[in-house]
This record gives structure tokens, sequence and C-alpha cells, in this order.
């Protein structure tokens, strides 16, 4: 008779998950959570566009975060330093947790490291254009490198590049102009929009070196998908080996620029919201490069500027103007444009 009831259970249970005492109260709870996740990871066909776009929501709300912890006057490469190495102390949990090598694999080894110093050089090249010309402008600039990813992915890898990415890069470019609204746009003068008192254009070279770096961050990019293709079964490697770079030069730049200061409690917390946003923002957009061409996988990054803006104006009370909306609209359509081609 017992037989009978245990083995009536085994059956009952596996259709409706009730709750006997024997059984672990908590399974059908645990996959309710996991599934949403595994599914989001790389059971779908759009997986990687998912990863990609929830990887712009996540950086979009660290910037958010950062611009909160200016407030506060924290440091800038404080919050830098801060945040690479709890991404770099995250990374480290996955790797071993995977149970690889913290180098990685022999054959990847040379892309990771490319993937780093081309990410490195990236930054450096976007922190001059920021010293030279406005803030508006050198992010414009720097929102050129899926254009540099799509040549980079059809040099390299020989990745085709079709006509709805083209137009959908086109489009959500003309709608990071809309909702920017750089200088170069409506010229060096006060604006009631700008925050800035003198707003810089920027010298011939300062454009160059912003270009420089955006096509440095388009062959990170590249390689990133070039290592999974080769076989790069975590996204937790290029996460690490980047902020094998990253952590140095924050410390440089935060001694010999800025003066470092003890935050406070609620500073404290804020930067560690920072390192989480940025360890998820920058794992998302790893696997997403390998689940998915470089090329759509990196124009979703146009939807930090829609994320950015729609935050903005929630928390930050920013009011939006026509050529915003309009500019986030076309964000929206054109992005859609670019996950509607997927097969």
């Amino acid at each position: 008779m017992r037989g009978g009831n245990e083995k009536r259970w085994s059956k009952t249970s596996a259709k409706h998950c009730r709750e006997p005492s024997e059984a672990p109260p908590r399974q059908c709870n645990r996959s309710i959570l996991i599934e949403p996740l595994l599914f989001l990871w790389g059971g779908s066909e759009h997986s990687g566009i998912c990863c990609a776009v929830l990887s712009s929501l996540l950086y979009s709300i660290m910037g958010l975060l950062v611009k909160m912890l200016a407030r506060d006057e924290i440091p800038s490469f404080e919050t830098a330093l801060c945040r690479s190495a709890l991404v770099g102390i995250f990374a480290s949990f996955g790797v071993l947790h995977n149970g690889e090598s913290l180098l990685g694999v022999q054959e990847v080894r040379h892309l990771l490291a490319g993937r780093a110093a081309a990410a490195l050089a990236a930054n450096l090249c976007f922190f001059y254009s920021l010293s030279e010309m406005s803030l508006k402008n050198a992010a414009v600039i720097n929102l050129t490198s899926p254009m540099f990813t799509a040549i980079a992915s059809s040099l390299i890898l020989q990745e085709s590049w079709g006509g709805n990415e083209f137009c959908g890069m086109l489009g959500s470019f003309a709608g990071v102009l809309l909702i920017a609204q750089p200088p170069f746009m409506i010229g060096a003068v006060r604006h009631e929009n700008l925050e800035d008192d003198v707003e810089m254009k920027g010298s011939p070279v300062a454009v160059a070196v912003g270009l420089l770096g955006a096509a440095c961050a388009g062959c990170a990019y590249t390689l990133v998908r070039a290592a999974g293709r080769r076989g790069l079964e975590t996204a937790f490697l290029p996460v690490l080996w980047f902020s094998f770079t990253s952590v140095p030069v924050a410390a440089t730049f935060l001694c010999l620029l800025q003066q470092p200061v003890w935050p406070q409690l609620h500073a404290m917390l804020g930067m560690a919201a920072v390192g989480l946003l940025g360890f998820g923002g920058q794992l998302l957009m790893s696997r997403a490069l390998q689940l998915e061409r470089a090329t759509r996988a990196t124009s979703m990054q146009y939807l930090k500027v829609l994320f950015s803006f729609l935050l903005s104006t929630l928390f930050l009370h920013e009011s939006p103007t026509w050529s915003s909306v309009i500019g986030a609209l076309l964000i929206v359509g054109s992005t859609t444009l670019i996950i509607a081609n997927i097969s």
C-alpha cells in the first residue's frame, strides 16, 4: 500500500507540483524564476537581441546612477575604478564557478587580449575627445561604433550586412541626433536645453580621435564575436579580461587627474549598484555577441539613448522636446526594423 501511494504521488507531483511532507516545496517557484533566465540566455532565436536590449537598459540605469553620484561630488574616475573592480570580481566568480581558467583556453587568448586592448584604446580616445569637445558631441561620435562594427565584422568574419540593418542603423543614429541635439547641429551658442555655458565643437584632431575610439570599440565587439565562433563558451571571460586593463588605467587617471574621496554610505551603495549594473551590461552584451551577428547586436546600443531619455524624464524631471520625442520614436522604429529581419 505504501509503494502504491508513493507511485501515485510521483505522478501527481510531476503534473501539479503539490506539496507533501517529503517533497521540496521550492521546486516550482525555482523553475518559475530560472526558466525565463534560461530562455533569455539562449532558449530562443531572439535571445541574442534580448540580451543586447537588456544590456542597453542596464547601462542606461547605470548612467543615471553615475549622474546622481556626481551630484555627491564623487570623482568620475573613482566611480569608474569601483565599477571596474567589482566587474572583475563578479566575472572571476563566474569563470571559476564554470570550472574554467581565468585566462581562458589557449585558442582564444589572443582574441581576448585584442578585445581588451581595443576596448581600452576606445575608452582612452573617448576620454580625450571629452576633454576637447562637449559631452554631447563626444557621445554622438562614440555612437558611430555600431557602423564600424558592421564594417569590421564584414571584413574579418564575412558576416553579411543587410539592407534592413543599414537603414535601421542610419535611422537610429538620426534619432540619437534628434535626442542629443549636439552643438555642431545647432551651433556653439547658448541654448536653453544645453547645460554647459560654453559648448566646444572640437578640433579636427579631437573629432578624428573620437572616430578612432569608435572604430576601436567596433573592433572590440567584433573580436568578442570572433572568440565566440572559435569556441568560447562563457560570456564571463571577455568581461574579466577587460577588467584586467580598465582597473589600473582608472586608478592611474584617478591619482593623476582627480582627488579621491571617502564616500558616505549611500554613495557606497550607489557605487556598488553601478558595479553590479556595469557587470550585467557587459555580460549580456558579450552573450549577445555570442548568439547574434555583431551588426544586429551592437545596433541595439542606440536604445541606450532612448532609455536614458526616458529615465531622465521620469527621475530627473527633464522636460522632453518635440525633437527628442520624434528621435525616440525613430529609434524604436529603426530597431524594430532590425529585429523584424531576424529569421
